[in-house]
């Protein structure tokens, strides 16, 4: 009965293992609740066929299974379920073989007699802490290949440490148990502490993932409100601009009759004027489109509005047809920070400007984004050569700046940022391989 308990333990610590790699790689068909029901039921098939300890069935039905469990749970093709599955038990095996060359002698008398002790619990859950540590290196690894590109987190390096500090703590029970005969009581609290050790570890990096997982969902949903929020804006725009365009057209009678007045009595200056102030009426000028694409026409025209209000004179030039193949995600990441930074530095500056330019090199498929604003600082440091934030949440400083490379990297293009003294402007080019 107690090789039965053993055996389910490390059987569930596989599982939740397994679980943990696949949901973290891949997206699944059904619920969680099914998911985790039918993972457990295809590793409660690998425990019984493990009770007859015969090493090519085990070795074969863990491979079967897995790929199985891979393929009906998640949306995978059929050889990508098979290569992750072998990854899965070359894994495990050699984790399980790292530990039987530290201690054969404990796991063959083991499988000789059917007894347990302290040093085999040991033993065992040492070797899954291995697996589980080799295969969160796997899907950091797996995720940067498959992913695009995040900004860099110190808590994932301190989150990694984790499972280092536990071997070495599994490294010094299990010393301690070799060298020291330990009381019976004493023992079971050992053993007991070992399978807490790995169930914490487990725990950790499943509230973690979840965590991030629930960041992820809710960042998605602050940038469909934003793209939702920019579109409204747009069209709140645009209709406003028709009602004037409107009255505008309804009282062009009364201008004419007051232009003739004018002109009766001689008053060509103040006729000039006249003519003048409603040529460059807001209510005439043109549509309120930017540029062909709509997300980024939306989210322009916020920052056309944006710099009205400010007092800065902005300028966009966007050919037809580029920039198509960007998400609005990326998009969002890459105009909102240029812009945000060109509005804080063009703010209160007497005739500041912001000129965006957008164009492709003819025969290439490079796409270059020009940005000129005011700047009246060099905002580089003298000391480092690096951009000094104005802000005054420093805790949040660089970010912005991170995220557009971010962005760049993700399109295989370059940034170079530069300021010019002279005319006291910042200028930003990138350019990016779509």
């Amino acid at each position: 009965m107690l090789v039965l308990i053993y055996y389910m333990i490390l059987y569930i610590a596989e599982a939740i293992i397994a679980w943990q790699y696949c949901s973290s790689l891949f997206y699944s068909k059904y619920s969680r609740q099914t998911e985790s029901i039918l993972l457990f039921a295809g590793y409660g098939v690998l425990l019984f066929i493990g009770l007859a300890e015969t090493g090519w069935l085990n070795t074969v039905a863990f491979i079967i299974t897995n790929f199985i469990i891979i393929l009906i749970l998640y949306q995978v093709k059929w050889y990508s379920a098979f290569f992750h599955a072998l990854i899965v038990f070359i894994v495990m095996a050699l984790s399980e073989l790292i530990v039987i060359g530290i201690n054969s002698q404990v796991l063959v008398n083991f499988l000789e007699t059917h007894t347990h002790n302290v040093n085999l619990i040991l033993s065992a859950m040492f070797s899954k802490l291995i697996y589980f540590f080799v295969l969160q290196f796997i899907i950091r690894f797996l995720k940067e290949e498959k992913e695009e590109p995040v900004l860099p987190d110190r808590n994932t390096f301190l989150l990694n440490l984790i499972p280092f500090f536990s071997t070495i703590i599994f490294l010094t029970l299990y010393t301690i148990s070799l060298t020291v005969e330990l009381p019976v009581l004493i023992e079971f609290m050992v053993s007991v502490s070992s399978m807490l050790l790995l169930i914490l570890n487990l725990l950790i990096f499943w509230i973690y993932n979840r965590n991030q997982k629930r960041s992820r969902e809710y960042m998605q949903l602050q940038i469909q409100l934003q793209k939702e929020s920019d579109t409204a804006g747009y069209y709140q725009l645009l209709i406003r601009q028709d009602e004037n365009q409107k009255i505008l057209i309804h009282d062009i009678r009364k201008h004419l009759q007051s232009i003739r007045v004018l002109n009766e009595q001689g008053e060509r200056e103040k006729i000039a004027a006249y003519i003048d102030r409603i040529v460059h009426s807001s209510d005439l000028q043109g549509s309120v489109q930017v540029c062909d694409n709509v997300s980024l026409n939306a989210l322009l025209c916020r920052y056309t509005q944006l710099c009205q209000e400010q007092g800065i004179d902005f300028h966009a030039d966007v050919r037809s047809g580029l920039l198509a193949s960007l998400t609005y995600h990326d998009l969002t990441a890459l105009f909102s920070n240029l812009l945000d930074n060109a509005v804080e530095a063009s703010s209160g500056v007497p005739e500041g400007y912001i000129e965006l330019s957008i164009t492709q090199q003819e025969n290439a498929s490079l796409t270059v984004l020009s940005l000129i604003n005011s700047c009246p600082e060099n905002p580089f440091s003298g000391k480092t050569g690096r951009l000094v934030s104005s802000k005054k949440d420093s805790l949040r400083h660089g970010y912005g700046i991170r995220s557009i490379e971010r962005v760049v990297k993700a399109y295989h293009g370059d940034m170079q940022m530069y300021y010019e003294e002279e005319r006291q402007e910042f200028h930003t080019v990138i350019t990016l391989l779509l």
